[in-house]
């Protein structure tokens, strides 16, 4: 087991590793009984500066906030040690000598046992594959990310594993106008193209056909930018949602539900990466168990931003090829789903495929976009009794 020091928190701040969180006192130095692998810390650091007395309650010292910061760290030493730099307002790895640290080591909290079981994920020796019918509430956090590792952290943060609720990232969109200052480093996400989801060099029905089935840019980021690796794809998503709900980033929320209309919006790809689906469709259902109600009425459910992507998903499903066992495979996922999201939040995405109406979608060809001619937005006014727009 790791003892992680964490040196120099103001009183008052919150410090949380894996789901955990404390509000610091002045004694706060860290944590031990972490296992090898990768965790995840996050913090808010409070604006109170002054010492108090050992007879005040920790909730006492909580003070103002700056905005929320999180950082990824792995774990295969039996000390790590952090201090937070009043400079750079940052928590940051310190060469500080652990012989130095001997006085303050009965001070450190001990991380919580859920029962004896794997605290931090090694990637090299976790069950990836691991659907969410065996997960408890235990094991949960971290098949929370059990598809990051270390190389795509890299990746991701090419000048290190540290963000912030206004980490900015490659995908954001730039406003005119504005002056150009210095910013800290981007995320560097998987570019998704929503808007243009079918081939180069298509036209006609063919372009239609594209921006109602998107396979062809999922096949293209997975075949092509991942290379391969699903995992990769996987990966990210778990990671945009971990960073969302723990720092707040914006940039990360943007990026998890582009990945999700994405992979929603697929009737072809299905049946060509039934696998890919049924372990994305059991990590976005840890997600939902794992999401708090606050998160889901005031994020998730606005403009019925879930409830349409999961009917999406879900006639999807229905369209895709039928008659082999991967396809039921994945059906499988979903039925799990459904009944998750209906259990914890009363949502019903049950819907009614046979029905359909002519498509209002327009190809626009100065823009090369398709365009919704329909008065009304039915993606905004969704209800059970919607029809569902096909291409007849």
């Amino acid at each position: 087991m790791t003892s992680i020091f964490v040196l120099d928190v103001p009183p008052g701040s919150t410090f949380g590793i894996d789901g955990h969180s404390w509000i610091t006192g002045h004694r706060f130095c860290g944590v031990r009984g972490l296992s090898n692998g990768l965790h995840w810390a996050y913090y808010n650091i409070s604006g109170a500066k002054k010492d108090v007395g050992n007879n005040i309650e920790n909730t006492q010292l909580k003070g103002l906030e700056s905005f929320s910061q999180g950082f990824f760290f792995y774990v295969d030493c039996s000390v790590l040690i952090f201090q937070y730099n009043h400079y750079k307002e940052m928590i940051l790895e310190t060469d500080v000598t652990a012989s130095e640290l001997d006085i303050i080591e009965p001070w450190l909290i001990p991380f919580p046992d859920e029962n004896g079981i794997l605290k931090g994920f090694d990637e090299d020796h976790i069950d990836k594959t691991r659907d969410g019918r065996y997960i408890d509430d235990g094991h949960c956090f971290y098949h929370l990310i059990a598809w990051v590792t270390r190389n795509m952290l890299n990746c991701l943060f090419p000048s290190g594993w540290h963000v912030t609720s206004i980490t900015s990232s490659n995908l954001d969109e730039v406003l005119s106008g504005l002056p150009a200052i210095e910013t800290e480093p981007e995320i560097v996400f998987l570019a998704i193209n929503s808007r243009r989801t079918w081939r180069p060099g298509a036209f006609g029905r063919e372009v239609t056909e594209g921006f109602l089935d998107k396979s062809w840019e999922l096949e293209r980021i997975l075949q092509h930018v991942c290379l391969g690796d699903s995992g990769r794809f996987l990966g990210e998503f778990q990671l945009c949602f971990i960073i969302f709900l723990f720092v707040s980033n914006g940039s990360c929320l943007e990026q998890w539900m582009r990945m999700l209309t994405l992979v929603s919006s697929c009737c072809r790809a299905i049946s060509v990466f039934p696998d890919f689906y049924v372990n994305w469709i059991d990590i976005l259902m840890i997600q939902l168990l794992y999401c708090p109600e606050e998160i889901y009425q005031d994020i998730f459910q606005e403009r019925n931003f879930l409830k349409i992507s999961l009917k999406n998903l879900r006639r999807n499903l229905f369209d895709a090829q039928v008659g082999s066992a991967s396809i039921s495979a994945v059906k499988d996922a979903f039925t799990r789903l459904s009944s998750a999201v209906k259990q914890k939040f009363c949502l019903n995405i049950e819907t009614q495929p046979e029905v359909s109406i002519r498509s209002s979608l327009v190809y626009g060809i100065e823009n090369d976009e398709l365009i919704d001619t329909s008065e009304s937005n039915s993606m905004a006014d969704d209800s059970d009794d919607d029809p569902v727009i096909v291409l007849l």
